[in-house]
Order: structure tokens, then C-alpha cells, then sequence
């Protein structure tokens, strides 16, 4: 007789089946009910799949504390190490981490344990950084339940840099739930052969459970029952009590690459919960930066525990069920918990920022400048567009403005080109603006002025075409070298399409169809021709985890094209229309000396139709190499696991899944010496031949719909997504396109002061930190222990690199760590080496 080693688990989603708190008692309800059943057999085992439950359930009931410590001691409950059950292709990259982060330190201050099995349990796809971020977090073993190699069974999970983990799939363990107590005949005959295979193989292995199943004394016994009629032997144990049973196994295959997601990006679904997700994690990385810089320069208190509370809480609003049967109020909770995380990182950023900016040195020439502090919270020095707010305050009554004419210079002097965005003057005057701000240095700051300036080299009046000038002006040098119509002859001179101009770009816009072509002028060739917004209709007759088109495409019904800002600094193209009978609004900006087209797509959907919207941009490369981000790293789209993917009714087929992709930031594509990167807030795209398609919404029927009454699902009142385009010479390594993703979603911050008269002890510009050599740095935080600082770097290229690692202010000792901080071990902070793909943790001390 062979063994059969048993699973037993409760699927403990924390919205699925109902709103949290209710999601969160009924994991309560389960943990007595396990309690209880293992007094009466010893033998049983039980797995809690995310730290979250426990925590819930022991902060509800600290008199049983100290039983469940014991048996999590004695091996027969085990608590997997992640804080909540989160998606892998669609997150950023530290929220992986911090997910195991607060998990493990959990585990071990509660129970004196860490976990070494990771539980991934009903997550469609895997990302190539995971078994590098599991090993770093002091996890060994993965368990999978979709998506893995058909055959199922044990495997090395070996991640881009080549860490590696012990990964056992249960191709259909989790979903076999509790068949074997008898229940389905049919599907029980199924397992009982799917088992005599696994056993020939020496692998059996079987969850027992389902979502937020309890187990019982009658269950239990059927499932004794059905094993003795299968012939085999059941061994209830966790899944560490597994993998130590099969340790020492013979060789077993490494598989590498990643799994894309196996459903339908849950983005365009929810578009008004699931993109903010990035937005939460890139604030608030941000956030915690500026904030540690602010407190070693200038004695900010650093909050660590509102940190920690903001981190947990956007963890558990990104769990991986949407749609379940909490309904809009679960969807309508999770955004506003990521809301409230995002507006308190904003708030954070704001403090942060003036601390710092306050104590910036003045211009000494000028002694009535005030100053605009840019920050950068980027690892590269950077060139790009900032706006700016100020108020001008007199030196006694507010409302006497210290100069009504002005200009911007940098700190040497030299003038700065801007743009008036507005004026308003009422018992002060406030003015916000726009200016390129040059050479910011990498996550620092550079400080520009807003000086008085000379009827005769400022701007009187903004203007909006040359000849709109003030007497003895000169015509200031405009976004746009030209812009020229396209007419119809057959129409009677009706004007069919325009081109603007700027140093980089041509950017066609045809007005009858609304499509747009940029032609690069540097490389003297069509870069994109035709992006535009469409609607793929679906028949929605294989259910929304498939994509089932009709062939039929709507494309918008233009209403206008205008160009509605034009100015020193930038120039937005506007295209209005309806794609069926919901209002589209695209803007194309171009900007002086920077190489890039910014797009933002602005949509109100009011139609009850399947549609599938999307951005589309026809590169013109016929084959080309795609690249794309993934979270802390990057992957080339047909570098997929081999044997895995979808391959149940619950997800897309395999030809369609082998078009989508979830890229973190950015998609490139290039061939025949030239590319085009996009960068993005959006994470899902669908690549076909040249054509690269920014998912924007999806339109269905809600859950709760029936075949005789289609209830069609809400969407926000307006959705919107953001583009930026660039086009390349060479391939994406040398052209840096992984930084476009970053800079879109990391843009630069001003703050202007107006305290000149307090004494001022920072340097016009500085860089908090770096590490030299192409290394990003994502996380710069106060330690856990609140013993230093941490830095997190990697390796984004696929190189191997090494740089000196530059602090602002003297520094204690340097040690590299693991990402949970701890088993520090040495490095040359002159010399810090990574391998391609590395991610390094490195603790610094604070000199008094």
C-alpha cells in the first residue's frame, strides 16, 4: 500500500466569499472547529495558507494564543509566511516583498517559527524575480495549484538570476477540495486514478479543502473511508511535512521564465480598483524615501508605525479576488482603502519635501528669489517636465507682490524656459507653471528660482502663436517648429488632417478617422502609424475568463481635433469623440527637448455592450523583439516556462493567453536597428505581429447576472490611462527603455518656499543616495528594528555590474543583508557587485 500524503486546508480568501470581516470570522469559525478536531485525533494536520487569518483570529481571542503557538510549534499547523494571498505578474515588485516582510516578522515574534513554504494557491500565473524575493525572505519551497507543468509534481523553480526554490504543483490538488469524502462519484473515481498515478511516481500529494470549508468529524472520516477504498495509506501533513518527507529526491527538472497570467487581467475589469494598486506602491516606495532623507538631514521623526499600517493595508485591498461575492461594496472597500493609502503617501511626500526645501540655500544674487525645489525620486540624474504653485507674498502686507515680472534660473544663473499654466490674483497673486528642470541629481533634489526679471527679456503676456507680442519683445522659441494641414481637393478645401512639429517628432493627426501617426525625425522613419482607440466586441459565450471575440471592431467617431495648449514648455493635441456612445478624449503632448510623446486616454463608458477597449499602436516592425517590465526585473515575451499556462474551463485558451501580457511600466519593441517603448500606468497589454494594445476597460455583464436578466457591470464615471512614447536607435538595453516606465510613474516633485528670511543649511542641489553603474534603487526606508537605514537595489538589465554606493551626509558601517533585513554579511561600499537580476538589501548605520 502507498502513501498518500493529505493536505488538509481551508482556501481562506479574505474577500471571495463575502465582505473581509465576514471573510475574516468565518476563518475564525474554521480555526475552532481545527482546534477541536485535533484534540480528538492527533494525527491531523492543517494548513493556514496567509499570516492575515491568524493574525485576525488571535487579535479577536488572545486566550488562545498559546495554543496555537504549541501546535504551530509542533508541526501540526503550519501558517504560510505571506501576509495575504496577492497576484504575482501584477505587482510592482516591493509589495512582493513586503508581503513576505511583515508575514515572516509576524511568525516570528507570535510563534517563534519562520516559514519556508510559500502557499500561491489559486494564482494564475508566476513572475521570474519570485524564487530570488522567496529565498531572500528565508523561504525554501513554493506550492503551486495552476498553471504548472502539466504532469504536476516536484520541480526547482529557478528564478531570472538564477535563485532557485523546491516547487511542488498540484495540478489539481486544491480544486479536488473535498470530492474524496464521497460526495461526486464521478469525480471521485477521477482523483482515485489521478492518485494511483502520482503514486506510481512516488509524489501523491493531495489538498483537502475548498474556500473557507471547516472541517468535521464526518468529513473527516469519509475521507479515511475513501482512501482505504483507493488502496493507498493517508498521511495528514502540512506541505513543510511534505517536502521533508521527499527530501533527497534524484535530480529533478529546473524550470525557468515566466508564467504569464492564465485569465483575463483583472485590470480593464475593475478600472476603477486594480490600477490603483500601482499607483499606492510607487507613492508610497516614494514616500518612504523622502522621508528618510529628511529625517537624517533634518531631524524629521520618522513614522514607522503608520508606514507599516499603510503597507499592511494595501496588501490585503490587493488580494487577489475581485468580483466575488462581496459585490460592489467589497470592490468599492478595497479602492478606498488603496485611496486612503495613496492620499496619506501624497501627505507624506508633501511634508517630507518642505522640510527638506525649506532648508535650501538662496540665491545670494537674488535676494527676493523664491525658490522651486525639484526632486527626483529616480536613481539616474534626470531631465524632464515639472509644474510648480506658487504665492507671492510682500515683505509686510501679502497682497504686495515683490515683483510682477519674473523668469526662472537654475542655481548658476542660467535662464530656465517656462510656461504660464495660470494666473490668479485676488488678495495675493498665485501663478502655476511648467518648466523643464535639467539634470535633477539621481533620488535628490536641484533647487531653481523664480527671479524678477526686465520688461525686455520677460513675458508679458503668454501667447498662443508668434507676431502675439508686447512691444520690444523678442518671439520666444515655441514646443512646436510647425504645424501644417492636409486638404481635400474632392471635399472643397475641407481640412482632413493636421501635423505637428516639434525637434523629435512629426505627429499626424487624420480628422476624419482619428488616428494618429508619429514619424521620427531623427531616424527619418515612421516610428508608430494609426494609434488609436478601439472596441473589440465579445460574445461573451465561453464566460468572462475568455477572451471571445466576434471579429467586429469600433474604432471613435471623431468630434474635434484641436490644439488646445501651445506655449515654451509643451503642447497638447486634443482629439474628442465616441466610441459607440460613450465620450473619448485622447491628448498628445510634446515637449521642448525631451524626447517623448505623453498620451493620456480619458473614457465615460455609458454602453451595455461587450466590448473589450483598447489603446492600439502599431509599431511597423513586421517581427519584433518584445520586451517588457516585470515586477523588480524584465522579460523577454517568449521567454515563458516551458509545460505550463492554462488548461482549465476557468481560463483562456492557450493561443489567446500566448498574446497577453502584464507588463510592470513599460513594453518595447525592436528589430531592424530601431524600436519604440511605451511606458504605462496600465499593466495589461495583448501583442499581435507589430501591434502592441493597452487594455483601458472591459465591458460585461456582472457576476450576479443571469441568462434571462443581464445586469451589466459599473464602471467609474470617467477611466483614464496614460502613454509614453519613444522611438529609439538600436535596441532597448541602449536605450535605457526600462527608465521610461519608472519615470512615468515616479514624476518629478516641486515645492516652493516662500520662509527667505530663516536662516538656510542645504546645498542648491545634492543626491541623497546612489549606487553608480545603472543600479535602481526602489526602497530607502528607516530599518524595521529601527536600528539605521536600509537601501534596496537591483539589477534591471540582465548584467553584471558593480558601482560605489554615495551617501549625502557621513554614514556608519555598511552590511549586506537578506530582505528581511537580517544575516548581515560584509560588502565594499566602494565596489557594490551585483549579478544580472540581482536584488540587494543593504543596512547602513547612522553616525550620531
Amino acid at each position: 500500500m502507498r502513501d498518500l500524503h493529505i493536505v488538509p486546508f481551508s482556501h481562506l480568501d479574505l474577500h471571495g466569499l463575502g465582505q473581509r470581516e465576514e471573510c475574516l470570522s468565518r476563518g475564525g469559525y474554521i480555526l475552532s472547529r481545527v482546534f477541536d478536531l485535533m484534540e480528538r485525533h492527533p494525527e491531523f494536520r492543517f494548513l493556514v495558507e496567509q499570516v492575515v487569518f491568524a493574525e485576525d483570529y488571535l487579535t479577536r481571542h488572545p486566550e488562545r494564543r498559546d495554543l496555537f503557538a504549541r501546535l504551530v510549534k509542533e508541526g501540526r499547523i503550519e501558517v504560510g509566511p505571506t501576509w495575504a494571498g496577492i497576484p504575482q505578474n501584477l505587482q510592482v515588485g516591493e509589495d512582493l516583498v513586503r508581503n513576505l516582510l511583515y508575514g515572516q516578522r509576524y511568525l516570528k515574534e507570535t510563534f517563534g517559527v519562520r516559514g519556508r513554504t510559500v502557499h500561491l494557491t489559486d494564482l494564475p500565473g508566476y513572475t521570474p524575480q519570485y524564487p530570488q524575493i522567496a529565498r531572500g525572505c528565508g523561504v525554501e519551497r513554493a506550492v503551486w495549484t495552476r498553471c504548472g507543468p502539466k504532469e504536476g509534481g516536484i520541480f526547482r523553480w529557478r528564478g531570472a538570476d538564477g535563485s532557485e526554490v523546491l516547487a511542488w504543483h498540484a495540478d489539481a490538488g486544491a480544486l479536488w477540495g473535498l470530492v474524496a469524502g464521497g460526495y461526486d462519484v464521478t469525480r471521485s473515481r477521477a482523483l482515485g486514478r489521478e492518485v494511483a498515478q502520482a503514486a506510481e511516481r512516488g509524489l501523491a500529494m493531495m489538498h483537502w479543502g475548498e474556500a473557507l470549508t471547516a472541517p468535521s468529524e464526518g468529513l473527516y472520516e469519509r475521507l479515511l473511508a475513501w482512501c482505504e477504498a483507493q488502496g493507498v495509506r493517508p498521511v495528514m501533513v502540512t506541505p513543510e511535512g511534505y517536502f521533508e518527507a521527499v527530501r533527497g529526491m534524484e535530480t529533478l527538472p529546473a524550470l525557468e521564465g515566466e508564467v504569464p497570467s492564465a485569465r483575463p487581467s483583472p485590470e480593464p475589469l475593475f478600472p476603477g480598483l486594480v490600477p490603483l494598486n500601482v499607483a499606492a506602491v510607487h507613492r508610497l516606495t516614494a514616500a518612504e524615501k523622502l522621508v528618510t532623507a529628511a529625517h537624517l538631514l533634518v531631524g524629521v521623526d520618522y513614522p514607522a508605525e503608520r508606514l507599516r499600517e499603510a503597507w499592511l493595508r494595501l496588501l490585503e485591498a490587493m488580494e487577489h479576488n475581485d468580483g466575488g461575492t462581496g459585490g460592489k461594496e467589497t470592490e468599492a472597500r478595497k479602492a478606498q482603502d488603496q485611496q486612503a493609502v495613496l492620499w496619506w503617501a501624497e501627505d507624506l511626500v508633501r511634508s517630507a519635501t518642505r522640510a527638506v526645501a525649506e532648508r535650501v540655500a538662496l540665491r545670494a544674487e537674488s535676494p527676493s528669489a523664491l525658490p522651486i525645489v525639484v526632486f527626483n525620486p529616480t536613481s539616474w540624474p534626470r531631465t524632464d517636465a515639472v509644474t510648480a504653485h506658487l504665492s507671492f507674498y510682500g515683505p509686510e502686507a501679502p497682497s504686495e507682490a515683490p515683483f510682477d515680472v519674473y523668469k526662472i534660473v537654475d542655481a548658476d544663473g542660467r535662464d530656465v524656459p517656462f510656461q504660464d499654466l495660470s494666473v490668479q490674483r485676488i488678495s495675493t497673486t498665485e501663478v502655476a507653471l511648467a518648466f523643464i528642470a535639467e539634470e535633477v541629481p539621481p533620488d535628490g533634489y536641484a533647487a531653481f528660482y523664480l527671479v524678477p526679471a526686465t520688461a525686455a527679456t520677460a513675458s508679458l503676456l503668454r501667447i498662443e502663436a508668434p507676431g502675439m507680442m508686447a512691444p520690444g519683445e523678442e518671439a520666444p522659441e515655441f514646443v512646436l517648429r510647425d504645424v501644417q494641414s492636409a486638404v481635400s481637393a474632392p471635399y472643397r478645401g475641407i481640412r482632413t488632417g493636421r501635423t505637428f512639429s516639434n525637434d523629435f517628432y512629426d505627429l499626424t493627426v487624420d480628422e476624419v478617422t482619428g488616428r494618429v501617426s508619429v514619424r521620427d525625425r531623427r531616424l527619418g522613419r515612421m516610428a508608430l502609424d494609426g494609434v488609436c482607440v478601439r472596441g473589440a466586441e465579445e460574445s461573451l459565450d465561453r464566460g468572462r475568463f475568455q477572451y471571445d471575440l466576434t471579429g467586429r471592431v469600433f474604432e471613435v467617431s471623431v468630434d474635434r481635433v484641436d490644439l488646445v495648449e501651445s506655449g515654451e514648455v509643451r503642447a497638447t493635441v486634443l482629439i474628442e469623440g465616441r466610441l459607440l456612445g460613450s465620450p473619448v478624449e485622447q491628448r498628445f503632448t510634446l515637449y521642448r527637448g525631451l524626447d517623448r510623446i505623453d498620451v493620456e486616454v480619458r473614457l465615460r463608458w455609458r454602453d451595455e455592450r461587450p466590448v473589450r477597449v483598447q489603446a492600439a499602436f502599431p509599431t511597423g516592425i513586421a517581427a519584433p523583439r518584445v520586451w517588457y517590465g516585470t515586477p523588480y526585473g524584465l522579460n523577454a515575451f517568449e521567454r515563458t516556462m516551458p509545460g505550463c499556462g492554462p488548461g482549465r474551463d476557468d481560463e483562456m485558451d492557450r493561443e489567446t493567453w500566448g498574446r497577453q501580457r502584464e507588463c510592470q511600466g513599460w513594453i518595447a519593441a525592436d528589430g531592424d536597428g530601431w524600436g519604440v517603448v511605451i511606458a504605462s500606468d496600465r499593466r495589461a497589454w495583448e501583442v499581435e505581429g507589430g501591434t502592441l494594445r493597452g487594455d483601458i476597460l472591459r465591458s460585461i455583464p456582472a457576476e450576479a447576472s443571469q441568462d434571462y436578466r443581464l445586469v451589466w457591470r459599473t464602471y467609474p464615471p470617467e477611466v483614464a490611462a496614460r502613454y509614453s512614447l519613444r522611438s529609439y536607435a538600436g535596441d532597448w538595453q541602449s536605450a535605457r527603455a526600462l527608465r521610461d516606465g519608472w519615470a512615468l510613474n515616479h514624476p518629478l516633485v516641486s515645492r516652493s518656499v516662500s520662509d527667505t528670511a530663516t536662516p538656510k543649511s542645504l546645498p542648491a542641489r545634492m543626491s541623497f543616495f546612489r549606487i553608480d553603474g545603472d543600479i535602481l534603487i526602489p526602497v530607502f526606508k528607516r530599518a524595521e528594528d529601527g536600528e539605521g537605514v536600509v537601501l534596496r537595489a537591483f539589477e534591471p538589465a540582465g548584467e553584471a555590474k558593480e558601482g560605489a554606493l554615495v551617501f549625502c551626509r557621513e554614514m556608519g558601517e555598511v552590511r549586506e543583508a537578506d530582505m528581511l533585513e537580517e544575516k548581515a554579511g560584509d560588502v565594499d561600499p566602494g565596489r557594490v557587485r551585483f549579478r544580472p537580476f540581482e536584488i540587494k538589501t543593504l543596512r547602513i548605520k547612522e553616525k550620531p
